[in-house]
């Protein structure tokens, strides 16, 4: 079976959930036959083109480089014309012909475009592939509609508009084969549109084999979070915590909270001020080092969609967890023994407090978290499901 995988950024370094969701199918697929990789719209620096192109033969389609003024014109335009705001950096009239004809040139028996942002290229690959699969890693107009209740001023008009489009083009998906979704939640909404037949779960995994035998020494009564804070929903999660943290230092709970990840923003260092139990990394190489030291893995998220990678690493691990609903959701996890789900600030900081206190509990809450990613978020999961979709 020979694939052409179409997605807007580089499976390597699997720095990110897009990118490990990526990564991980990449190598499912590459043991069914050869795997082309068409990526658009990032410019990733020459060490990772060479590293990905080392794994999958691979075209980069670089975003335009532009001034702010003409990027938000060219976004607004496209998204008049129905067509992908956020692709239209990557998708001009020209690469679209070039893409198209890849595709037509190698015939392959399935495309995977990964998102619904790609789903203009539907049509254009359809007559030349075997199936079209569109795959997604959450659902984007139910990620930007929260962002949009929780946001104000600039920020909400930004996903207001982002939201708009994505309805556009989540109207366009039927001319898939197959939708991909990563639980049975977004299947439900997916299925709403083209037909629950057509949607398949093939779910985000964590590859156990980088896991099993890690084991760091617990720093003691230590909160940890870890994503990249460019993202918004790891922002507005990183400030709830910050505010959870405040909190806890006044009532007298010791504690100790670590921020781990990439672009920590101003809202957060501020907010963190004069807090000297709360620390900050920003990048780290692995985060599983800090995460396997902590005493408890939370995340109070308000905003996002999609199963969490972050949540799988800390249950790889081995870690209790305190998250929220919208941490929680899609994952099937059973409340009070794979992990603590708290809704608002109360519930966190009663629930935060009992843990640090109780090792026995968080011992039993982080086997039983284990247990159950490696019974259904495991690799060999992911290919049993993809090689039963591919099939039907």
């Amino acid at each position: 079976m020979r694939t052409v995988y179409v997605t807007s950024q580089a499976p390597l370094p699997e720095h990110s959930g897009h990118a490990r969701r990526l990564s991980a199918q990449l190598r499912v697929l590459r043991t069914l036959g050869p795997v082309d990789l068409l990526v658009l719209g990032c410019r990733p620096p020459p060490a990772v083109r060479a590293a990905t192109a080392a794994e999958w033969p691979a075209r980069f389609y670089p975003a335009r480089i532009e001034r702010p003024v003409a990027k938000a014109a060219r976004q607004v335009m496209a998204a008049v014309r129905g067509e992908s705001a956020w692709m239209a950096k990557a998708l001009s009239p020209a690469r679209l012909a070039d893409i198209e004809e890849t595709v037509r040139s190698v015939r392959p028996d399935v495309v995977i475009l990964a998102e619904t942002w790609l789903s203009r290229l539907i049509g254009r690959v359809r007559p030349h592939a075997g199936q079209v699969i569109l795959d997604n890693q959450n659902v984007e107009s139910r990620l930007y509609a929260r962002i949009m209740r929780s946001s104000g001023g600039l920020a909400r008009l930004k996903a207001a508009f982002t939201w708009a489009n994505m309805l556009q083009l989540e109207r366009g998906i039927e001319g898939a084969s197959k939708i991909w979704a990563c639980s049975d939640e977004d299947r439900a909404f997916f299925g709403a549109r083209v037909g629950e037949e057509r949607v398949h779960v093939v779910p985000n995994v964590v590859d156990m084999a980088a896991y099993d035998g890690f084991v760091r020494p617990e720093r003691p009564r230590s909160i940890v979070f870890s994503g990249g804070y460019g993202y918004r929903p790891n922002e507005t999660g990183a400030l709830n915590l910050i505010a959870l943290s405040r909190r806890l230092a006044a009532a007298g709970t010791a504690h100790e909270l670590v921020l781990v990840g990439a672009r920590p923003t101003p809202a957060m260092r501020s907010a963190a001020e004069g807090q000297p139990q709360i620390r900050i990394t920003g990048f780290v190489p692995d985060t599983r080092d800090p995460v396997a030291a902590a005493s408890l893995f939370v995340a109070p998220l308000d905003e996002g969609s999609g199963t969490k990678f972050k949540l799988l690493e800390a249950m790889a691990l081995g870690r209790a967890i305190v998250t929220s609903p919208v941490g929680a959701e899609g994952m099937g996890l059973v409340p009070g023994r794979d992990v603590v789900i708290a809704d608002g600030q109360d519930a966190f900081a009663a629930a935060i407090t009992c843990l640090l206190d109780d090792a026995e509990a968080r011992r039993r809450m982080g086997e039983a978290a284990l247990a159950t990613v490696r019974h259904r978020y495991t690799l060999d999961v992911l290919a049993e499901r993809i090689r039963w979709s591919l099939e039907q």
